[in-house]
């Protein structure tokens, strides 16, 4: 079973959003010169030095994790999601509706950034990369769908030892497939904090949208009902 609505949060909800997309926008101010302008930052290169001197396995099990958060992966994922909303669940099916809003829109917006910024890779990148780097489209990805999902968990009427193993896991993966792309210098760590901000930013978006729509079907509903008691 599902509770539909979180209007008691709903103001905490549109602060934080707000606050999300403030910082995520003074991020890409304060960095976006330097990216354009190709020039490398101090904190990329230290946070390389460090992924450096990792030893090969756990270079290799980054590596594994990264495939998670491939497009193929998240995409196969997100439609099994989608077709639960849509056949299976007893769920609203604005959650199906804004769920591919989350997720087609972190698409278009990682890949409309990537071409403004147009950063190469990392030039001793060891994995590949065909896109730009900036910002880094698997840790944007993997915020929208992990993130929705520990939303929907947290509205759910799930158990609480539930909720907990099922958020923890998802926000291990979040920050698991975030780290792994600086392993094996896929992308500068910018990129991938620039990806964390841009996903949580539209995921919150997404979310508060959705409770929006949800908040003005209850009142539809509740005017219905009292008109036919009238």
């Amino acid at each position: 079973m599902f509770r539909e609505s979180t209007s008691k949060t709903f103001p905490v909800l549109a602060i934080i959003t707000v606050l999300l997309t403030g910082s995520t926008l003074a991020f890409y101010f304060l960095v976006g010169d330097q990216v354009l302008n190709e020039k490398s930052l101090y904190i990329d290169q230290i946070i390389f030095e460090w992924t450096t001197a990792m030893p090969d396995w756990v270079k290799q099990i980054m590596l594994w994790v990264t495939k998670v958060g491939s497009v193929p992966a998240l995409t196969a994922t997100s439609l099994l999601l989608m077709g639960y909303f849509l056949l299976f669940s007893t769920y609203s099916k604005w959650f199906a509706a804004y769920f591919a809003v989350n997720m087609i829109g972190i698409s278009g917006i990682t890949k409309a950034l990537k071409i403004f910024y147009s950063r190469p890779r990392p030039d001793e990148t060891e994995f590949g990369g065909t896109s730009a780097s900036f910002p880094s489209g698997h840790t944007s990805g993997a915020v929208a769908f992990f993130g929705f999902i520990i939303y929907i968990v947290l509205v759910s009427n799930l158990s609480s030892s539930a909720k907990w193993a099922i958020n923890l896991f998802s926000a291990f993966m979040i920050a698991a497939i975030s780290i792994s792309r600086v392993f094996g210098h896929i992308h500068y760590p910018t990129d991938v904090i620039a990806g964390l901000g841009i996903g949580f930013s539209w995921l919150f978006i997404s979310i508060l949208a959705l409770e929006m729509t949800l908040m003005r079907e209850e009142k539809s509903h509740v005017v219905k009902k009292d008109s036919m008691q009238a």
